[in-house]
């Protein structure tokens, strides 16, 4: 064997073997935005989160799916090539524009949501055909140690045959299929489209956060600081017409209460209502302005 094919097949058992290794992901919501996270269309946390990290990936392209935990179930979908190290990212979210995206960070992120990955589509196959090659099977089979024949959905068999379990030694007679984690029972459990966690019910601000609310905008003494606490709470928590336009009635100008009421549109539940807080402005000019933002964010 020249020195030549032997750099070569070196080189091949050494990307196989870093392929092989199972790497993680971490994302984390940048203003503490909670989400759902979904990896090829596979939901991996029941409950909302502000961070989580996946672990035991196989590197490979994945499909992520974020879904905020807000009112308007922000969303956003993409592609991501999972690295064997350094897979984290941060969440940004745009509530004036109701989108996300996701941007790459080069540190390490501290998440309070971590699970191992169980099963992601198509993703899990790939792996397990890569440990059938590392261990040295040529024929793509995997042999377990109980003396069952697993079939890792009829791949990799050189000669084209499909070969039953009952012949190969599988006491029990059961198909083993790898791609539904097979049982010993013998039953056939689909592990593959898991259902999506339950979206709850917005929470919408109570009568008590809000007064909370109104007594911190009158301790204020200026107007600028007045309108930050403002969009500080209304970001924070979905509030009604009727909650915003008493809020909004704290303020001493027109052009404050015009700024508040379009930032805090986004944040409205019952926008059908919208047209309500006209009632606050002196001047026409504000209530055209107020429509006319209305009718560009709908």
């Amino acid at each position: 064997m020249t020195k030549q094919k032997l750099f070569v097949i070196i080189f091949c058992l050494s990307s196989l073997v870093s392929f092989a290794q199972p790497t993680s992901l971490s994302i984390a919501s940048n203003n503490h935005e909670r989400f759902w996270l979904y990896l090829n269309n596979t939901p991996q946390n029941n409950q909302s989160v502000e961070s989580i990290c996946v672990s035991n990936l196989t590197p490979n392209d994945y499909t992520i799916k974020v879904i905020l935990d807000n009112y308007n179930r922000t969303e956003m979908s993409t592609s991501l090539r999972m690295k064997p190290s350094g897979n984290n990212y941060i969440i940004q979210y745009f509530p004036n524009e109701n989108r996300i995206s996701i941007e790459s960070v080069n540190y390490a992120i501290q998440t309070t949501y971590s699970m191992s990955l169980a099963f992601v589509t198509g993703v899990m196959q790939a792996g397990m055909e890569m440990d059938a090659q590392m261990n040295g099977n040529n024929h793509g089979h995997h042999n377990n140690n109980d003396g069952h024949h697993n079939n890792n959905d009829h791949h990799g068999n050189n000669d084209g045959h499909h070969n039953n379990n009952d012949h190969h030694g599988n006491n029990n007679g059961h198909h083993n299929n790898n791609d539904h984690h097979g049982n010993n029972d013998g039953h056939h459990n689909d592990y593959g489209h898991p259902t999506p966690p339950p979206i709850p019910a917005p929470q919408i601000c109570s009568g008590r956060d809000l007064e909370q609310i109104v007594r911190l905008i009158e301790d204020e003494s200026f107007e600028d600081s007045k309108l930050t606490i403002a969009k500080q709470a209304v970001s924070s928590q979905l509030m009604t017409t009727e909650q915003l336009t008493r809020i909004a009635r704290l303020f001493t100008y027109e052009d404050t209460k015009l700024e508040f009421l379009k930032y805090a549109y986004d944040y409205c539940f019952d926008k059908n209502k919208y047209y309500l807080v006209n009632s606050v402005f002196t001047y026409s000019s504000s209530k055209d302005e107020m429509n006319e933002y209305i009718q560009e964010r709908k």
